[in-house]
């Protein structure tokens, strides 16, 4: 008896280190979209009666979302019963299934709302889908100022020579406002647009100039055919920047030349002689009443080492960091306007981390950090300035 008592005692013990076991590598429920955030202006000029949804940027191969036939510009607002609000993503929805589940995804498409069944995956099953320069669609167009004009929507573009936006016929100082029937509100609608079609299909823009509404059309090049058809990396370089998802990191297609023409005026990203100072915030509540952003107002989350510093060569910002603890942990970063430009979910991490964001896409100014983990969060302003 004593024997089988031993016995029974080392079973129960090694059945709970499975457990634990099981539970640190056990997948979250992954749907498989990249999406964005959106202010409650932005929610307002596409007329959503929720702000605190998912905006599609992309679609990863193998998943819930493909499955459902989800699309970019899709605006997620529930899974099954539960909707988005201030206190609950996309994300957090998902974590009340596990993989398996058949759910009901609540999403806007073209102004109208709509629902599809589909069936949650795992993050392992996804196939990411990995374009080289000769297939990566490239529009030829960089935002080079703000839009002004408040009674529209839109971005301000200078346009390459040679590129797609040149055989379409816009001008530096053109306004896109549709891409394909899409609103184009603001750079990442852009970059979604470019990013969700193939070389060789047929582009349609339309924008203003002088206040004048107008719209061409052109089958979209390559990067490497826009200019060089060897695509001389000597000569040029060209990055995709890391910008925000609601169930992962994705990169731009929207990318950028470092050559130097004489009959345009369009550089890259410069960083060189900038910095950023990190600073507690002390208007969180104010922030939080006012801007999608959802700070924590504790900084109760124990970080070691943060740092974000620029990579000149790149053209980029470093961000690096370490956590002791474990946990979910959800990295964001949002622009003064409170728009995110960066998220990263690291599904249950400890140890250090480093990855690149596009800090400087609005220029100069504040920024806000936000870093999650459980139930404890570190909030940061992130005050860029250039010497």
């Amino acid at each position: 008896m004593r024997y089988l008592l031993l016995l029974v005692f080392l079973t129960f013990f090694a059945n709970q280190a499975i457990f634990a076991q099981c539970k640190d590598c056990y997948e979250t429920p992954f749907l498989g979209v990249y999406s964005n955030g959106i202010s409650k202006k932005k929610s307002k000029q596409l007329q959503f009666d929720n702000s605190e949804g998912s905006y599609v940027t992309g679609i990863i191969g193998n998943t819930a979302a493909e499955r459902a036939a989800l699309q970019p510009f899709d605006y997620i607002y529930g899974v099954n019963e539960y909707r988005t609000d201030s206190g609950r993503s996309l994300t957090s929805l998902l974590k009340k299934f596990d993989p398996g589940d058949e759910v009901v995804i609540h999403f806007y498409r073209n102004g109208k709302k709509q629902q599809k069944n589909t069936i949650l995956g795992v993050r392992s099953d996804a196939e990411y889908n990995k374009r080289g320069k000769k297939e990566d669609p490239f529009l030829g167009v960089e935002q080079r100022q703000r839009n002004d004009d408040h009674d529209f929507f839109g971005v301000k573009v200078n346009v390459v020579s040679k590129s797609t936006a040149k055989s379409i016929g816009l001008e530096n100082g053109d306004i896109i406002t549709h891409i394909n029937g899409f609103p184009i509100i603001d750079w990442t609608d852009l970059g979604t647009a470019i990013d969700m079609t193939n070389v060789g299909n047929e582009m349609t823009i339309t924008y203003r100039r002088d206040g004048r509404k107008a719209t061409g059309s052109s089958k979209i090049k390559s990067l490497a055919e826009t200019k060089y058809n060897d695509y001389d990396s000597q000569s040029k370089k060209s990055y995709s920047y890391s910008y925000n998802s609601d169930e992962g990191q994705q990169s731009t297609r929207v990318d950028v030349w470092t050559n130097n023409d004489s009959d345009e005026e369009f550089n890259s990203r410069d960083v060189e002689g900038m910095k950023v100072v990190l600073e507690d915030i002390s208007n969180v509540r104010q922030l939080n009443d006012n801007s999608p952003i959802n700070l924590p107002r504790n900084n109760d989350l124990s970080v070691n080492d943060l740092s974000l510093s620029p990579n000149e060569n790149m053209g980029h910002f470093d961000l690096t960091f370490s956590l002791p603890s474990k946990g979910e942990t959800v990295v964001d970063i949002y622009n003064g306007d409170g728009r995110s430009i960066y998220n990263y979910d690291l599904g249950s991490f400890s140890g250090d981390f480093e990855d690149r964001v596009d800090l400087a896409q609005n220029g100069t100014g504040t920024y806000y950090l936000k870093i999650t983990q459980g139930n404890k969060g570190l909030a940061k302003a992130l005050n860029l300035t250039r010497n």
